[in-house]
């Protein structure tokens, strides 16, 4: 293969510009299109609740952080089971089946903690927050139930979120701008390296490995 060094590169970068360009704006305009007009915004809301053992008076001990470290797995299983989220569904009269109630949310312990969190992800905003604050009183009611105890404690209602999770629109131009860059640069390349015609004196040097001893001048007409 033909030998080009870093002077030619950027030659044949200037000489096809156009379609570096042409496919930046092309990757950014749909990507524009794609986050502002065509993706349904995507916002999430959070309730955080607590594993707490109120009859005990004392400091948590070894013991108890093992028992809350057993609860929570416990109580993430409950929390996605069919008979919470069922009640759910009926109480809200959600337009969503289990499957699809499960993909919306997220259960979450946070680590070395109590901390226990359920997440909704709905395309309306108070949707999200009301869908979040019902599931936790209602898995909360039936943890009760079935442990014969309460030791769920809601600390954080969610509340209606404004921005949303997704689509992140700068992010998602930004990448879209340096691919539309790169497949340019490779066009660019591409044609050029197949485009066989003369047009200046370096051509003559490089497809052919001839000097050029001289050249005749274009002269405008007046």
């Amino acid at each position: 293969m033909e030998e080009i060094d870093l002077l030619e590169y950027i030659a044949i970068m200037k000489k096809r510009f156009w379609i570096i360009l042409l496919v930046m704006l092309i990757s950014i305009s749909g990507s524009v299109y794609l986050n502002y007009f065509y993706i349904t915004p995507t916002y999430q809301a959070t309730t955080t609740m607590i594993i707490s053992k109120r009859q005990a008076e004392r400091e948590l001990q070894y013991n108890d952080m093992l028992l809350f470290d057993k609860l929570a797995n416990n109580y993430k299983e409950l929390i996605k089971s069919r008979k919470v989220v069922e009640q759910v569904i009926l109480q809200l009269n959600l337009d969503m089946d289990y499957v699809q109630f499960l993909e919306s949310s997220s259960i979450v312990t946070v680590p070395n903690t109590q901390i226990l969190k359920i997440a909704i992800s709905h395309h309306m905003p108070i949707e999200a927050a009301r869908i979040a604050n019902t599931y936790a009183q209602i898995f909360s009611a039936e943890a009760e139930e079935i442990f014969s105890t309460n030791m769920i404690e809601i600390i954080d209602q969610a509340v209606i979120p404004y921005k949303p999770v997704s689509p992140k629109p700068l992010i998602n131009i930004s990448i879209a701008a340096v691919l539309g860059f790169m497949v340019g640069l490779f066009l660019a390349f591409l044609v050029d390296f197949f485009d066989k015609s003369i047009s200046t004196p370096e051509d003559i040097q490089r497809h052919f490995s001839l000097p050029v001893l001289g050249s005749i001048p274009v002269f405008k007409k007046k």
